[in-house]
């Protein structure tokens, strides 16, 4: 588990800059949200998240590529399984939480209060999200 931690904090490391301009576009995206009723650059920011989002998932998979037999990373002590989890963490700290805590600030602004009832349909709408966007990204950047 330390050696995923530690390609973890290399990745933070190497990717800090396009984290905060993935994080600062997520802001515009809740600023901008119709739900608080701020219309202004609504499209550029529903245009810019799901590209600032494949932009970071491709820099964070192409840090080490994942296939192949001659990658940099076959000749370090660690396996496969542990970049792969490290990636997985890094998209989840950096991508998904993010986008999680916007929708739920977004419904919070747009309500007052988010009953227990809404969670499971949060959920369900951040699953979607990651099957239709963080997904594609990671086999995109896999492949090429």
């Amino acid at each position: 588990m330390r050696r995923v931690f530690t390609i973890f904090r290399k990745d933070v490391r190497h990717l800090w800059p396009q984290v905060l301009v993935f994080l600062a576009i997520a802001a515009l995206a809740v600023v901008t949200d119709p739900a608080l009723h701020t219309n202004r650059f609504e499209y550029l920011a529903r245009i810019l998240e799901p590209v600032a989002c494949w932009v970071l998932i491709v820099a964070v998979i192409h840090e080490e590529r994942l296939i192949g037999h001659e990658q940099y990373w076959l000749t370090r002590p660690y396996t496969w399984k542990n970049l792969v989890a490290a990636k997985a963490l890094f998209l989840v700290v950096f991508v998904s939480l993010p986008i999680f805590v916007c929708q739920y600030i977004i419904l919070v602004g747009a309500n007052g209060s988010v009953p227990s009832s809404w969670l499971g349909a949060l959920l369900w709408r951040h699953v979607f999200f990651a099957i239709f966007v963080i997904l594609p990204a990671v086999a995109f950047a896999a492949v090429t």
